[in-house]
């Protein structure tokens, strides 16, 4: 058998409690999210004003000329950079080329006698030219025997004689070694 409750309608259950609840809850949460859309789209209107002033600011004519010569500058920093690189690298083969004629120009110097002066050498790549003049033949017959003594030249020969201006001209032709010629070639090719 089933009990009557005769105050059933009078006492209401706590449910009603809990719905305020979730309608404030659900409440909240649509006016949060409304409110910090809210504050994003006043940040993003900030952002694009500010966009808007720098591209503004970027299309000034002064700051184009600037930035155009900024630009041309720093190409020209970049090319002399480049430019300063090859210098160095064409310097040290200089240097390296120079020891080497220093070495032969040296080797001839110490060799020449007091009685001679020379007007010219040209060096190629495994035979030296010599232009000078001498008081006499003999001093010239002395420097080709020094020069014949050096283990650095292969064969020395007086191509030419004349006497001239109480002066003797003459032209010497110096032939190199061929390991000297080989470490000249060496020297050149390391550098390339």
């Amino acid at each position: 058998m089933k009990d009557l409750n005769f105050f059933s309608p009078y006492v209401k259950p706590n449910r009603f409690e809990f719905e305020i609840l979730y309608y404030f809850l659900i409440l909240s949460f649509i006016a949060g999210v409304i409110f910090y859309s809210f504050i994003n789209e006043m940040k993003i209107d900030n952002l694009l004003k500010e966009v808007n002033i720098l591209k503004k600011e970027a299309q000034n004519e002064e700051i184009q000329i600037k930035v155009k010569k900024l630009k041309r500058e720093k190409e020209e920093i970049e090319k002399d950079k480049n430019i300063t690189k090859e210098l160095n690298s064409l310097e040290k083969v200089i240097e390296e080329e120079d020891i080497i004629d220093e070495k032969l120009l040296k080797e001839i110097t110490l060799r020449t006698p007091k009685n001679i002066s020379l007007n010219s050498i040209e060096i190629n790549s495994n035979v030296i030219d010599i232009k000078g003049i001498g008081e006499d033949k003999f001093s010239i017959a002395q420097f080709e025997h020094n020069l014949n003594e050096a283990e650095k030249f292969k064969d020395v020969f007086v191509s030419n004689i004349s006497f001239g201006e109480n002066n003797y001209n003459f032209s010497l032709i110096i032939s190199l070694k061929e390991e000297d010629v080989r470490n000249n070639e060496d020297n050149s090719e390391r550098e390339n």
